[in-house]
């Protein structure tokens, strides 16, 4: 996939403040200067815990949101409500919960060596925000003051697989283009703008996002489900997984490409499909491949986690999946022509060969296929 901006691991550690709370007036708690609590996401990955900016909550998901008060030496309770961005005071949001399905919690702080006083609340997005930063958390204490806010974002994109016309917006665009000829069946270089070395499949995958306002970062995310087989017609019964030589734009099979929303919309474009190198001459190979595509809030980056491959196996950040499943395929078929350059072969054309998008597709052949689910 193409990197529409920078990618950098999600690295920070979780008892590390690293985003400030809205200022707000209050005293300086238990023999401390510091009037504002500070407010951040506490993502549990393999590698052990992150914490990350409170700007978005998938919808449908529960996150834990780590409380800090810098520099405090005791304990301290806070009194926390989730109301509706610029509403009165007490006017609860519809848009999410606590984890107990109220509006309203308290939470005690206590002491970690060498940050202050912290806790841990879960919130729930309950409903997806009519626009960004429409839910406001606030922290008051016991005797009325506030301890600081954070505005943030319910988030959902539904994605859907594009084989047509490609978006106007969708910046990976240029890029692609230099490396294929079109959306659907395609030929596909490696390099840019250099020769074709395979046919393929050329899919754009959409991400709508909602509130269409939300500026955060959203990484798509794409697996290998039924995995990639490739095969040379004339030995149809020598299917080998992933070793043969294939195809795909952004040069992996699994990946992801992190961005900010443009207009309401994330994108991803992949061109899988079968390779000619080491096919003879008016010989052709064959292509069959099922993915699944999904959209993760932040800025996620594959492989980033210790242990972790890639695999359709990985649970990084599961509760910033703000999105579906989208199933799609890739089927397509490619002779090496007497001038040594690839195209289409239309041997399966009847088969939904050279055909791909959202669905899935059998995989392997003669009698060794992956079921379709």
């Amino acid at each position: 996939m193409f990197n529409a901006g920078t990618e950098s691991s999600p690295s920070t550690p979780c008892l590390t403040p690293s985003f400030d709370a809205d200022a707000g007036p209050g005293p300086g708690p238990l023999g401390t200067a510091a009037v504002n609590v500070t407010f951040q996401k506490q993502v549990q990955t393999p590698d052990g815990a992150i914490a990350l900016p409170l700007d978005g909550i998938a919808f449908n998901q529960q996150e834990n949101v780590l409380i800090t008060l810098p520099n405090a030496t005791s304990k301290l309770t806070l009194t926390l409500s989730l109301v509706s961005t610029g509403a009165s005071p007490g006017i609860p949001s519809n848009k999410a919960t606590f984890a107990n399905n109220a509006t309203s919690m308290t939470v005690t702080l206590t002491k970690v060596k060498g940050v202050g006083v912290q806790g841990i609340v879960g919130i729930v997005g309950q409903n997806v925000s009519d626009k960004a930063g429409d839910i406001t958390l606030v922290a008051t204490g016991s005797d009325g003051n506030s301890y600081g806010s954070q505005s943030f974002t319910v988030v959902s994109v539904l994605i859907t697989a594009n084989t047509g016309t490609m978006q106007q917006n969708d910046d990976a665009s240029k890029l692609f283009n230099s490396l294929t000829q079109q959306l659907g069946p395609t030929l596909v270089s490696l390099v840019q703008n250099g020769p074709f070395v395979g046919c393929g499949i050329g899919i754009e995958y959409v991400g709508q996002v909602s509130p269409k306002d939300y500026n955060g970062r959203v990484t798509l995310r794409r697996f290998a489900t039924s995995y990639l087989y490739v095969w040379d017609m004339s030995n149809p019964s020598n299917a080998q997984l992933q070793n043969s030589p294939s195809l795909h734009a952004d040069n992996s099979k699994d990946g992801q490409v992190s961005t900010t929303v443009t207009k309401g919309f994330v994108y991803d474009i992949d061109s899988p499909g079968p390779q000619i190198t080491g096919l003879a001459a008016n010989s052709a190979r064959s292509y069959r491949a099922n993915f699944t595509e999904f959209a993760q809030l932040g800025n996620w980056v594959q492989n980033s986690v210790v242990g972790k491959t890639g695999s359709s196996e990985d649970v990084l950040a599961s509760p910033e999946t703000a999105s579906l499943l989208l199933k799609s395929y890739a089927a397509a078929s490619c002779n090496a022509s007497p001038a040594g350059g690839p195209q289409l072969n239309s041997t399966y054309q009847s088969n939904n060969d050279n055909t791909g998008g959202a669905g899935c597709t059998l995989t392997g052949v003669a009698g060794g296929a992956v079921p379709c689910n």
